[in-house]
């Protein structure tokens, strides 16, 4: 199984937050983060009363790999690679690292500038694999051959599990289906595997800038560690 495609998003949960001069964050917040948001910022006129989950203000670099997103009550920094057709695991690992490395300046930024409290945290790391046929794996690895599923044109799966990440009590979402691209809606080749895994929304955090970065390195090692295990035809180590 080739890993061909790599997306991360780290969401900050705040206890709420007013952004009232759009321009002037954004400003502040590009040149606290260096080169690593150089395209052109995106202010939305929204009124006061918009819904909270709207973005306000989106910062992204030249190749839109990096995106930025501040809503009144979260904060969301994504990465997705679409540079090549193939990655190698080495490659991974070293994308993975990098946007560690990245996400603390951005999570430092966002402390000095807007000094939220951070309330939850959530994790997402999606991988894509180059596989013969992904219903077939999906059926032998989840969900076995079952007779409704002989002739199943898709077929998705997801596990949660609960357990401790950096000492917080998390949820671990493992989801794995059929990823299709529109020009080939029946081509079954791309396994789209998701690691979902955030704080338990029932208990309220405090969490500095090292606690952030513990939970993602710890996050990143429990993936590493059940790679695996969640997707059996996999052999190899991302190294996150």
């Amino acid at each position: 199984m080739k890993i061909i495609g790599l997306s991360i998003q780290t969401g900050l949960f705040t206890t709420g937050f007013i952004i009232s001069d759009k321009l002037d964050i954004a400003s502040k917040l590009t040149k606290e983060t260096g080169t690593l948001f150089d395209g052109d910022p995106i202010l939305i006129p929204l009124p006061p009363e918009a819904p909270q989950e709207f973005p306000r203000l989106i910062l992204k670099n030249k190749d839109e790999r990096y995106s930025f997103q501040a809503t009144t009550t979260r904060l969301d920094l994504f990465f997705k690679n679409e540079k090549s057709s193939t990655l190698e695991e080495k490659e991974v690992g070293s994308l993975i690292k990098k946007y560690v490395s990245d996400l603390k300046i951005v999570v430092s930024a966002v402390n000095k500038i807007l000094q939220p409290k951070i309330i939850r945290l959530g994790f997402v790391l999606n991988l894509q694999f180059q596989v013969d046929d992904a219903i077939n794996i999906i059926k032998s690895s989840y969900i076995k051959d079952l007779k409704f599923t002989k002739d199943t044109h898709d077929l998705n799966a997801g596990f949660l599990n609960q357990d401790k990440i950096n000492k917080i009590n998390s949820n671990i979402w493992f989801r794995v289906n059929a990823f299709r691209l529109d020009k080939h809606p029946k081509d079954n080749k791309v396994l789209l595997v998701s690691f979902d895994i955030n704080t338990v929304p029932e208990e309220s955090q405090d969490l500095k800038i090292d606690d952030i970065m513990k939970y993602v390195e710890l996050a990143l090692k429990y993936v590493d560690d059940n790679l695996k295990v969640f997707v059996p035809q996999y052999n190899e180590s991302i190294d996150g």
